[in-house]
């Protein structure tokens, strides 16, 4: 349920701007991965330029995003300690996401060959979405927990996880490469004026 439950009378939540609310209460989550996607290609051609290792560069911007999710668990953790149990702070939301996803989608990226990784971003794209039944068939009981719920997620261990939610990072990678590997610089800054 959604904060704006808490504000509407029982009578309002059938209605269309209920409807409307809940559609656009999980857009943020969805173009912040989408855009992660377009973030990972652009700095992948700029290591290039720079002569960079692009390995490096995707896991450590991968891994500083996921140290980020797990240091803002502990300090929510510490701000409600009484109540709050030590899991929580291994908790899957969509910081953690947008940091895995990050790194998967940057080596999977990375192992395909430049001409490739368009054909590549969109199988991608496609197999997280594909294999979201799949990961979710997992029991609730698998150990370890934690793991499990980058994976299949579920209400008290992950409110995002990988499956089907990095299917949007590779979406994002895929209009990223099609911006990036437009030949003509003025295309380019024409594609960005959308």
């Amino acid at each position: 349920p959604r904060p704006i439950n808490a504000w509407l009378r029982g009578d309002h939540k059938g209605s269309d701007f209920y409807q409307l609310s809940e559609m656009l209460a999980g857009l943020p989550a969805v173009l912040f991965l989408f855009l992660t996607g377009i973030s990972l290609v652009i700095v992948l051609e700029r290591c290039g330029r720079r002569g960079e290792s692009p390995w490096k560069v995707v896991l450590r911007r991968s891994g500083y995003i996921l140290v980020i999710a797990v240091l803002f668990r502990l300090q929510q953790w510490a701000s409600y300690w009484r109540d709050s149990p030590v899991a929580g702070i291994l908790k899957v939301d969509i910081l953690n996401t947008i940091a895995v996803g990050l790194g998967v989608a940057g080596v999977a990226i990375l192992l395909v060959p430049t001409r490739l990784r368009p054909a590549g971003a969109a199988v991608g794209a496609v197999a997280a979405a594909m294999l979201t039944p799949l990961a979710w068939s997992i029991p609730a009981g698998a150990e370890p927990w934690f793991l499990l719920a980058y994976l299949r997620g579920g209400a008290q261990i992950a409110s995002f996880p990988l499956f089907p939610w990095v299917s949007y990072t590779f979406t994002g990678v895929l209009v990223g490469l099609l911006i990036v590997g437009q030949k003509d610089r003025t295309e380019v800054d024409r594609t960005m004026q959308w």
